[in-house]
């Protein structure tokens, strides 16, 4: 059989799973078990790919229909302990996870003895895959509201990144679905486009995450409680109690003329310490009576300086970069779509604005 495009496409992507396969598993640090699932995934791609050129050439095994559709009930799993080992930072793998392979290790079984499995039940592939994307997915969600109710900024720890790459994998699902079912239409030298989606799934997932900072906070089992919680879905309470609007006097002292915003890492639970609050009830206080989460409460008081710091002449000696990172940013995207946002302008625009005279 000649080697043919869609085949150099194939062994490709192999080789180059296999390389970051191996990446991954020579890193060390706090996640250690995100790097061996990642690794699992590549392994697995890997060997996909092996068995389709492997099909390719006649290799001369009756089964081997069979041992490629295995390969679809580990993607899954894959990519779900993956996100559920960055989202949350005590993940660790346990027998209870391990039940996730359980349909792959049975089919493992079948097929060693000798069951035809593909040609009738291969559509349990995409059964099997689809509640393990939308879990994935809505763990991601989940993890976001998460971070914004107890986090001050998300740039640091945000998954777009993998949600994105969950997304990819959506599209290469599709069009494998569309590959087989429907249109069976390959584009020049018989590639066909899931080859080339694969292709931009693997390279996308490396270079992404791998651009992630090393340190990665992740929340912890018991945050969960904030999951999908909203300002807009609890009623603000314009009545307080006494105690209530201490507490909300004591904040507002403490973010004002403290500036505790200033610190990027600042968090519910520092503030709440520095309060002598629960965080609960901290957070319960600025979404009824403030409208809001922790996360834009704390962004726009750091807006708000740096407006006051950008009209400032005496401030004109300082960059923009350098204000943004003095009132508590660590990241140029997140200041910038957080500033427009809060004043319609860009920083730069705004500071040409600025007064001639105070």
């Amino acid at each position: 059989m000649a080697l043919t495009l869609s085949n150099i496409i194939l062994i490709l992507t192999g080789f180059q799973s296999i390389i970051f396969a191996i990446i991954l598993l020579a890193q060390q640090g706090p996640k250690k078990v995100s790097n061996r699932l990642l690794a699992g995934f590549f392994l697995v791609l890997s060997l996909q790919m092996a068995a389709i050129l492997a099909e390719g050439f006649y290799w001369p095994s009756s089964n081997l229909e069979s041992w490629l559709c295995l390969f679809g009930f580990l993607y899954g799993p894959f990519i779900y302990l993956y996100t559920r080992s960055l989202i949350f930072r005590d993940f660790r793998m346990s027998i209870r996870q391990g039940l996730h392979f359980l349909p792959a290790i049975g089919l493992i079984l079948l097929i060693s003895l000798g069951f035809q499995f593909c040609p009738t039940f291969g559509f349990l592939i995409y059964v099997v895959l689809v509640p393990y994307v939308v879990a994935s997915i809505r763990s991601i969600w989940g993890y976001r509201s998460v971070v914004s109710h107890t986090q001050s900024l998300s740039g640091r720890i945000d998954l777009s990144w993998l949600q994105w790459t969950i997304l990819v994998f959506s599209m290469v699902l599709i069009l494998d679905i569309l590959d087989h079912v429907f249109i069976n239409q390959p584009l020049l030298d018989q590639l066909p486009l899931v080859y080339l989606a694969l292709l931009f799934l693997v390279n996308g997932m490396f270079f992404k995450g791998f651009r992630q900072p090393v340190i990665f906070q992740g929340i912890k089992k018991a945050d969960q409680k904030w999951i999908f919680l909203k300002a807009s879905d609890l009623p603000l309470n314009t009545g307080l109690s006494e105690d209530q609007e201490h507490l909300l006097n004591c904040l507002e002292n403490t973010l004002k003329h403290d500036q505790v915003f200033m610190d990027p890492a600042l968090s519910l639970e520092a503030l709440a310490a520095q309060l002598e609050v629960a965080p609960r009830k901290l957070s319960e206080l600025i979404n009824q009576h403030l409208g809001q989460n922790f996360m834009s409460l704390i962004n726009q008081y750091r807006i708000d300086l740096a407006k006051e710091k950008l009209h400032t002449p005496e401030e004109n000696k300082y960059t923009i970069s350098e204000i943004m990172y003095a009132v508590g940013f660590n990241s140029k995207s997140s200041f910038n779509t957080l500033f427009k946002k809060y004043t319609g302008l860009t920083p730069s625009e705004f500071r040409k604005k600025r007064p001639l005279s105070k």
